[in-house]
């Protein structure tokens, strides 16, 4: 039967990471997006004009860590998929919706699973 283990928790911040003691760090949060123009015709349905930025990470990963992100509250809007993410970043995605939508807030959440040491 296989031991296991259950890892000490380094550092909650309880601001946005928590560092466990095998090197996984977990760093999560929300972004709110306002004055959101979902305009631009992309085949059935409409996007951004421009991608929206999420900005960096608190803490950096020592690699690109695995990131999910959706939206919470506000207006109900689909990601094109989180491009750009990086150690240091979390990257960046159009906006889309079935439906024109002008001046719009909506809030998406994420959470992100990666290495610190």
């Amino acid at each position: 039967m296989a031991e296991s283990k259950i890892q000490k928790v380094i550092s909650d911040s309880g601001t946005g990471y928590i560092k466990y003691s095998d090197g996984t760090m977990i760093q999560y949060g929300q972004h709110t997006f306002t004055g959101i123009n979902i305009t631009a015709s992309w085949g059935a349905v409409y996007e951004t004009a421009n991608t929206q930025q999420f900005g960096n990470w608190p803490i950096a990963f020592t690699e690109t860590p695995i990131i999910t992100a959706t939206t919470v509250s506000g207006q109900a809007v689909f990601l094109e998929g989180l491009q750009g993410t990086s150690k240091t970043n979390i990257g960046y995605a159009y906006l889309w919706s079935p439906s024109r939508k002008e001046n719009i807030t909506t809030i998406i959440s994420y959470i992100a699973i990666g290495k610190w040491k």
